[in-house]
């Protein structure tokens, strides 16, 4: 009996010896695997405060995530005098983890600002809440549960036509679904917040899990193996596929006239949730700019590639949803700018790719550094131009 205690203790010993070693090795190494995000009851998900660590899934950047969940530098809740605070709402293009912070179209179009004749009495502060995967309406509902307390004076609507019309439709968003969505009644938007009542939710939001995210947060070893299992589970994305075009988390349908009930829903959803920021914006007396953004297809330098996958998806048009959110927007008066269209003549014109990354693929993905600062500049342009 005292052989086997002796042993055990020595197993114990030498296991946690290893862990240290490991720990102290990963470390040593610049290896982590964090994860940013958290569960939230308003919103599904949002970033996990002061959580940091490197993103090199595409790109890299070292990311760091500030007091109050946002990926950005610190900010006050109260706004200081001669300041004009502007809002960023979107999804992974505002989050912008593929470059680092001040490679972000909003940085750069902060000190872009900055030099804007028109605002030469202010100081320009900008505040990212963009958080990967949010659709339409969990950019709503993180102006309307987080970002007025910053009391900002221009919202600017980062709005990817590739997913966000599908994020806002609970019918053709990927399941599980841990996050609100609004539906329609008799026209009304009524929103649906079941899933913070869902088993699995609340599985995933108590103490158990709980500690076993704070254990993550702090072991490299338990984060590589959490890297390895991703990378079984979720194998690289097939170069081929690619290469015709298709990217994951974005949907082929979006480039065609709706022809589902789902699709037209979704399409109602989203114009109707547009309409609901604009109203909530006005009540508080700030300005709402939607920008739509581009995907990689539609701003491809090479013109054949895209002529390829057009054709093969029996495309005519691949600016059809970034053409109709701007007559919406028009139509009901709020201010729009259209991204694509120019990134794609500049990114002809100059042979560069405005997506993607080495370690992923050129022309695909996410903005890289030239994609965010052509993006910055732009909005910076039409902010100055357009000031009010």
């Amino acid at each position: 009996m005292k052989n086997k205690k002796i042993l055990l203790v020595f197993l114990t010993g030498s296991l946690f010896m290893s862990w240290v070693l490991a720990e102290i090795l990963l470390r040593i190494l610049g290896f982590s695997y964090p994860s940013f995000y958290h569960y939230n009851d308003f919103i599904g998900v949002r970033h996990s405060p002061q959580t940091e660590g490197w993103f090199r899934k595409e790109g890299e950047a070292y990311i760091t995530i500030n007091s109050d969940g946002l990926r950005d530098e610190e900010h006050r809740k109260q706004k200081p005098p001669d300041t004009l605070r502007i809002a960023i709402l979107g999804d992974s293009y505002a989050e912008a983890f593929q470059v680092p912070l001040q490679n972000t179209f909003w940085k750069v179009m902060e000190r872009n600002l900055a030099t804007c004749h028109a605002f030469e009495k202010k100081n320009i502060e900008v505040i990212n809440f963009g958080v990967s995967g949010y659709g339409t309406a969990q950019e709503y509902l993180t102006l309307h549960h987080y970002a007025w307390k910053y009391s900002p004076d221009i919202i600017i609507l980062a709005f990817l036509t590739g997913n966000d019309i599908r994020n806002n439709s609970k019918a053709l968003e990927p399941a599980p679904h841990f996050i609100p969505f609004f539906r329609l009644d008799n026209g009304k938007l009524i929103l649906d917040n079941s899933f913070a009542t869902n088993p699995e939710y609340r599985k995933k939001t108590s103490w158990l899990w709980s500690l076993r995210r704070t254990v993550y947060r702090y072991s490299r070893l338990y984060q590589l193996i959490s890297k390895t299992k991703d990378l079984y589970l979720f194998p690289p994305i097939d170069p081929l596929a690619q290469l015709a075009g298709e990217e994951q988390g974005l949907d082929d349908l979006i480039y065609i006239e709706p022809r589902t009930p789902e699709w037209q829903e979704a399409w109602e959803i989203t114009e109707q949730l547009l309409l609901k920021i604009y109203q909530e914006v006005k009540l508080h007396n700030a300005r709402l700019v939607v920008a739509t953004l581009s995907s990689g297809i539609q701003v491809h330098p090479d013109p054949e590639v895209r002529q390829r996958y057009m054709h093969a998806k029996q495309i005519t048009d691949l600016f059809y949803p970034d053409t109709r959110i701007k007559t919406f927007a028009e139509q009901a008066g709020i201010e729009i700018l259209t991204l694509a269209p120019m990134f794609q003549d500049y990114a002809e014109k100059h042979q560069i790719y405005l997506h993607g990354f080495d370690n992923t693929m050129l022309g695909f993905g996410h903005w890289n550094a030239h994609g965010h600062r052509i993006a910055g500049e732009k909005l910076a342009e039409y902010l100055c131009q357009n000031s009010q």
